[in-house]
């Protein structure tokens, strides 16, 4: 059986397509099946039994494709995972998701044998437009995380990674002045952020000076070692119905590396053994303080999340995908 995985991402910006292409093609190509992967751009030159398209279903030359491949016999299978008809204006990509363009995707969805997407609700919002649609999550290369995490429980770092889509979870979720009153408490207390420069500046502008370690942007080949030696509390602030469509990817360097996370009570997050909390500087705080405190709450906590989601590495998933080859 050939399969090709067709990813959409550029590669100035490669970030969805890692996980929805590139992570599941190396992990199936190492089950045994014949495996290649390309951008939508070059769909014109592909024949195969099943071809993974991602998220480019309004644009015609992938229509038409499609309507290729399906004369072929190919079957078709559509991967994304983005609530696009509910993208705040801070999303760079959100002008390409105009009126027209978001019914032509619609559109597209119609001709898919199979849509997949990591979010539950993301899957009931476009079904009425797709005969069969699926939830799969995002799996992790459990290959990159090969550096342990060793907390020094001397010093306690909570740590966060986001980019400008997820300012409104932060602004309005209560976080910043429960980890304010928070660094006032515990002086071994400090706050890790990685990300884009206008998130860092949310919790550097916002909290104690001195108290706020940062990164830019890094690549995901670099992700897991850095989480390992620099996370000691995951936090994951969500707000609104954007956010309620995410997929639960951060929980996976929660599970892999026993790490306590504590994320707001919405979807994604729920059902992953992470400590969840209403979106109110309260709630934050009690739950932070709790596991700044102890030590055994820490490790309660991150053994709870690995033993409920338990393998989420790809390799350990392509059963998920082999499914959808049927």
């Amino acid at each position: 059986m050939k399969i090709h995985f067709s990813f959409a991402d550029n590669s100035w910006e490669f970030n969805t397509s890692i996980h929805r292409c590139l992570i599941p093609a190396m992990a199936i190509k190492e089950a045994g099946y014949d495996v290649s992967y390309g951008h939508t751009s070059k769909l014109d030159s592909v024949h195969a039994d099943v071809v993974i398209i991602e998220r480019q279903f309004f644009l015609p030359e992938v229509h038409y494709n499609i309507q290729r491949l399906r004369k072929e016999g190919s079957r078709i299978i559509g991967t994304w995972d983005d609530a696009y008809h509910l993208m705040p204006d801070c999303v760079k990509s959100k002008p390409a998701w105009n009126a027209v363009n978001l019914a032509r995707f619609r559109h597209g969805l119609k001709f898919l044998d199979v849509g997949i997407v990591p979010n539950e609700l993301l899957a009931r919002d476009f079904s009425r437009n797709c005969k069969d649609i699926r939830v799969v999550p995002n799996y992790c290369d459990g290959q990159l995380y090969t550096t342990p995490h060793k907390p020094d429980n001397r010093f306690i770092r909570i740590f966060y990674g986001g980019n400008d889509t997820h300012e409104q979870g932060i602004v309005e979720s209560g976080v910043i002045p429960a980890l304010q009153k928070l660094l006032e408490k515990y002086p071994k207390a400090g706050v890790y952020v990685v990300g884009t420069p206008r998130i860092v500046c949310l919790f550097r502008d916002n909290l104690p000076s001195g108290r706020v370690g940062n990164h830019g942007w890094m690549s995901y080949d670099e992700w897991p070692k850095y989480v390992a030696e620099r996370a000691d509390i995951i936090i994951v602030p969500l707000s609104g119905e954007y956010d309620r469509r995410r997929s639960s990817i951060k929980a996976n360097d929660a599970a892999v590396l026993a790490i306590p996370m504590v994320a707001s009570d919405l979807e994604p997050y729920r059902g992953t053994g992470a400590c969840l909390v209403n979106n109110t500087e309260g709630q934050w705080y009690n739950a932070l303080s709790n596991l700044v405190y102890s030590d055994f709450a820490r490790r309660t906590l991150g053994k709870r999340i690995a033993k409920t989601m338990g393998d989420v590495t790809m390799k350990g998933n392509v059963g998920k995908y082999e499914e959808l080859f049927l």
